[in-house]
Protein backbone atom coordinates (compact mmCIF):
# COMPACT_ATOMS: atom_id res chain seq x y z
CA UNK A 1 0.00 0.00 0.00
CA UNK A 2 1.46 3.07 -0.95
CA UNK A 3 0.38 6.28 0.17
CA UNK A 4 0.18 9.26 -2.42
CA UNK A 5 0.79 11.83 0.77
CA UNK A 6 4.53 10.99 2.09
CA UNK A 7 3.59 12.55 5.64
CA UNK A 8 0.60 10.15 5.29
CA UNK A 9 2.58 6.80 6.18
CA UNK A 10 2.97 8.48 9.94
CA UNK A 11 -0.95 8.90 10.31
CA UNK A 12 -1.90 5.74 8.31
CA UNK A 13 -4.40 3.08 10.47
CA UNK A 14 -1.60 0.93 10.50
CA UNK A 15 0.86 2.79 12.80
CA UNK A 16 -2.16 4.36 14.51
CA UNK A 17 -3.05 1.41 15.69
CA UNK A 18 0.70 -0.17 16.47
CA UNK A 19 1.27 3.33 18.22
CA UNK A 20 -2.06 2.38 20.95
CA UNK A 21 -1.15 -1.02 21.76
CA UNK A 22 2.27 0.53 23.63
CA UNK A 23 4.11 -2.42 22.98
CA UNK A 24 7.47 -0.94 23.91
CA UNK A 25 10.05 0.20 21.52
CA UNK A 26 11.66 -3.04 20.13
CA UNK A 27 8.56 -4.54 19.65
CA UNK A 28 6.84 -1.48 17.89
CA UNK A 29 9.73 -1.49 15.67
CA UNK A 30 9.55 -4.89 14.33
CA UNK A 31 5.80 -4.45 13.73
CA UNK A 32 6.26 -0.94 11.97
CA UNK A 33 8.98 -2.31 9.58
CA UNK A 34 6.33 -5.13 8.69
CA UNK A 35 3.92 -2.10 7.23
CA UNK A 36 3.46 -1.96 3.96
CA UNK A 37 5.44 0.79 2.59
CA UNK A 38 7.78 1.55 5.09
CA UNK A 39 10.99 0.62 3.16
CA UNK A 40 10.01 3.02 0.15
CA UNK A 41 9.18 5.00 2.98
CA UNK A 42 12.71 4.74 4.81
CA UNK A 43 14.78 5.24 1.33
CA UNK A 44 12.92 7.74 0.08
CA UNK A 45 13.16 9.87 3.48
CA UNK A 46 17.26 8.64 2.94
CA UNK A 47 17.81 10.46 -0.23
CA UNK A 48 15.67 13.85 0.92
CA UNK A 49 17.90 13.49 4.32
CA UNK A 50 21.20 13.43 2.79
CA UNK A 51 20.64 15.59 -0.33
CA UNK A 52 19.00 18.36 2.34
CA UNK A 53 22.51 17.45 4.16
CA UNK A 54 24.55 18.18 0.65
CA UNK A 55 23.03 21.19 0.43
CA UNK A 56 23.67 22.58 4.03
CA UNK A 57 27.26 21.87 3.67
CA UNK A 58 27.82 22.91 0.35
CA UNK A 59 25.82 26.78 1.25
CA UNK A 60 28.51 26.71 4.14
CA UNK A 61 31.25 26.17 1.52
CA UNK A 62 30.00 28.58 -0.52
CA UNK A 63 29.51 31.12 2.35
CA UNK A 64 25.53 31.18 1.74
CA UNK A 65 24.36 30.78 5.57
CA UNK A 66 21.25 32.07 4.93
CA UNK A 67 20.27 29.67 2.18
CA UNK A 68 22.06 27.37 4.60
CA UNK A 69 19.86 28.05 7.34
CA UNK A 70 16.63 27.78 5.03
CA UNK A 71 17.93 24.13 4.48
CA UNK A 72 18.47 23.20 8.03
CA UNK A 73 14.88 24.68 8.73
CA UNK A 74 13.78 22.48 6.05
CA UNK A 75 15.64 19.01 7.59
CA UNK A 76 13.80 19.61 10.43
CA UNK A 77 10.66 20.27 9.73
CA UNK A 78 11.04 17.36 7.25
CA UNK A 79 12.37 14.98 10.16
CA UNK A 80 9.00 16.23 12.68
CA UNK A 81 6.36 16.13 10.11
CA UNK A 82 7.18 13.24 8.12
CA UNK A 83 9.98 10.43 9.23
CA UNK A 84 8.91 10.08 12.95
CA UNK A 85 7.85 6.41 13.17
CA UNK A 86 10.18 5.84 10.40
CA UNK A 87 13.30 6.88 11.87
CA UNK A 88 12.49 5.62 15.43
CA UNK A 89 11.91 2.53 13.94
CA UNK A 90 14.79 2.40 11.86
CA UNK A 91 17.23 3.53 15.01
CA UNK A 92 15.55 1.03 17.45
CA UNK A 93 16.77 -1.65 15.35
CA UNK A 94 19.97 -0.77 14.86
CA UNK A 95 20.85 -0.18 18.46
CA UNK A 96 19.58 -3.16 19.18
CA UNK A 97 21.38 -5.18 16.66
CA UNK A 98 24.75 -2.97 17.66
CA UNK A 99 23.85 -4.50 21.48
CA UNK A 100 23.22 -7.88 20.79
CA UNK A 101 26.38 -8.22 18.14
CA UNK A 102 28.53 -6.49 21.16
CA UNK A 103 26.97 -8.67 23.69
CA UNK A 104 27.76 -11.97 21.59
CA UNK A 105 31.27 -10.93 20.78
CA UNK A 106 32.08 -9.94 23.94
CA UNK A 107 30.63 -13.04 25.75
CA UNK A 108 31.01 -15.62 22.98
CA UNK A 109 27.65 -16.47 22.74
CA UNK A 110 27.02 -18.06 19.16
Amino acid sequence: MRLSCLGGFKHSPEIISIKQQRLGALREAFKIVQVDGYYFHLFLGLFWAISLLFLIFWGIKERKYIASLIYIVFLIIFWGIFWDPIVTTFLTILIAGVIYGFISSRFNCT
